[in-house]
């Protein structure tokens, strides 16, 4: 999106986009014969899109491309009234990370109704640099489930060379080779696939998998919101979602898995989730520990 001016014939220069945008592209102008205006001017670029002005002009007097109509709905005004607080804290304590799908495939407007809520998440500098790849087909899902499994072969190799290799490794490489509990979990996850139970993807009937090129040092976080924002959306919906961190983890040490599915060489799979109707019910909250918080008020 790109603001191209104001509409000086809606604007009535109550400054709300002045005050409003973050470079300051805003400005308002005075001249003898024509009273006071607002303009914009962004001669160096500066203009990250966020459209902020757009939200904040009472009178819709804000010009962009392409050109389109600006989403509004009721409340818009105080959105805090359309969840109420309490409603919205027991929809995230009750949030689970699924595990147990039902094999009903999920429709493409379920899928399109979660990609949906991702596309209005916030990103740093609004940065809006995620691709997504989805799948559903079921051999591609055996595809990178076989792939994962051959990766945790080998760590498990590594595991048994530990002591001789450990110095090579990044620290927390080294200590999760070193955690006695860590071959056990991955002998389990390998005799559990021979059995043909998978203990990686779950069977989950969908898979996003989000990429992009790494920016600053927001691109993990700004992905991190984007898939939460699916998450919680998919939730809504019914749908069951588990962040997968062995897949995650697979496209970071085999570089043929993104060149499969299409993703460029150059850019980091920062997030995977799986998706499908849970076949599961759970009944109440676990307990969680209190945060450990800091206030600084002096």
């Amino acid at each position: 999106m790109k603001i191209k001016g104001i509409d000086d014939k809606k604007c009535t220069v109550c400054m709300e986009c002045v005050k409003e945008c973050p470079p300051g592209l805003f400005s308002e102008e005075r001249k003898q014969s024509k009273g006071k205006r607002i303009v914009f001017s962004d001669t160096y670029g500066n203009c990250i899109g966020c459209g902020h002005c757009i939200s904040i002009c009472p009178h819709n007097a804000i010009c962009f491309e392409p050109a389109g109509e600006s989403l509004t709905f009721p409340h818009i005004e105080d959105i805090s009234r359309i969840i109420p607080y309490q409603n919205m804290l027991s929809f995230l304590q009750g949030k689970r990370s699924i595990r147990r799908f039902k094999p009903t495939p999920l429709p493409v407007e379920e899928i399109q109704a979660v990609l949906a809520a991702m596309q209005y998440a916030p990103s740093a500098t609004n940065a809006r640099r995620w691709e997504y790849v989805v799948v559903t087909n079921p051999e591609t899902r055996k595809f990178l489930e076989s792939e994962i499994i051959t990766i945790i072969k080998k760590v498990k190799v590594l595991i048994n060379l530990k002591w001789l290799i450990a110095w090579m490794l990044p620290e927390t490489f080294r200590k999760s080779l070193t955690n006695p509990g860590m071959k056990l979990r991955l002998q389990e996850v390998i005799a559990d696939h021979e059995q043909g139970i998978d203990n990686i993807l779950f069977h989950a009937p969908c898979i996003i998998i989000l990429h992009s090129p790494r920016y600053a040092h927001m691109s993990g976080n700004d992905a991190g919101i984007a898939l939460t924002y699916g998450m919680l959306a998919a939730q809504s919906r019914g749908i069951g979602t588990c962040w997968d961190g062995y897949a995650q983890e697979a496209f970071y040490l085999k570089k043929k898995l993104k060149k499969r599915l299409g993703i460029p060489a150059k850019h980091s799979v920062f997030g995977v989730i799986i998706m499908g109707y849970p076949d599961v019910t759970y009944h109440r909250v676990p307990v969680r520990e209190q945060l450990k918080v800091q206030f600084i008020d002096t």
